[in-house]
């Protein structure tokens, strides 16, 4: 009876947690090592965070030199080591969530500043698993690394953040998926940056659901082309920085950009 060398999450790491009617002397620590089973963060996040691990060329996620919070070492929450380098987590209640990623990088070569990262100018893509971590509340924050790919749409299932969602100044290609409309369920309010890539396709009218925004909405320095789409104009309460300047965009301005009448900052450019 042999599990090792999978991904299974999870608690079943000790003797005293084995499934039903499994035998009590059963050797777990053998005939199932070599497994994650780093809860009790649940599975869906922490597979989310192993399969974005393993996405990266990355290999000792740590801000130099200290190696306590290291990926992959424990639980990503509630490990004795400390939680996971750029993971914020929930304290007390019945269950611990992952409430916020931040690794933002410099742009340059590493996946974070500070960090021992991949060593080259291209990091990594974005896993589909992403998509699992649900809880996040606060932001999902990889600006600024060399990741590469497509966005996956599975993204659009981080209805519950509420602050930012910056993937710019990476190297992603391919088109912006419909499903980003959902980012936050309509109450993101900070930020939505995807900007410094090399995306191409249209712009999605869904963006428009994007309706809480007010500090940043920034598609800028891509290759998008067609029109913008008029739903942009539910963006009414955007106040500085939308950016969708440095593209191949056509056709006329949609007049339903003139409800964005809280604009104050010169640097907003379309």
């Amino acid at each position: 009876f042999t599990l090792n060398d999978n991904d299974f999450c999870g608690t079943f790491a000790s003797g005293d947690q084995l499934p039903p009617n499994l035998p009590n002397t059963f050797d777990v620590d053998t005939e199932v090592k070599a497994n994650t089973f780093i809860g009790p963060t649940p599975c869906p996040a922490t597979y989310a965070l192993t399969a974005f691990y393993k996405a990266t060329k990355v290999t000792n996620w740590a801000p130099t030199p200290s190696t306590t919070t290291r990926w992959m070492i424990g639980d990503p929450c509630t490990n004795s080591n400390g939680v996971w380098y750029g993971i914020t987590c929930s304290t007390g209640g019945t269950s611990t969530e992952v409430l916020k990623l931040e690794l933002q990088g410099d742009g340059s070569t590493d996946l974070a500043t500070g960090y021992t990262g991949c060593g080259s100018a291209t990091c990594g893509t974005l896993p589909t698993e992403l998509g699992g971590l649900t809880s996040l509340t606060s932001d999902f924050s990889l600006f600024g690394n060399g990741l590469v790919g497509p966005i996956p749409s599975e993204l659009g299932r981080l209805m519950a953040i509420t602050s930012g969602f910056l993937i710019g100044t990476n190297k992603l290609t391919g088109t912006l998926p419909t499903q980003l409309g959902n980012v936050g369920n309509g109450n993101l309010v900070d930020s939505f940056s995807v900007d410094s890539n090399s995306l191409s396709g249209t712009i999605p009218s869904h963006l428009g659901d994007l309706t809480k925004l007010t500090a940043s909405f920034k598609l800028n320095d891509n290759k998008l082309n067609g029109e913008l789409p008029k739903q942009l104009g539910k963006l009414s309460e955007m106040k500085s920085h939308f950016m969708i300047n440095k593209n191949s965009l056509q056709g006329g301005l949609p007049a339903e950009l003139s409800n964005l009448n809280k604009m104050t900052d010169r640097k907003s450019v379309v």
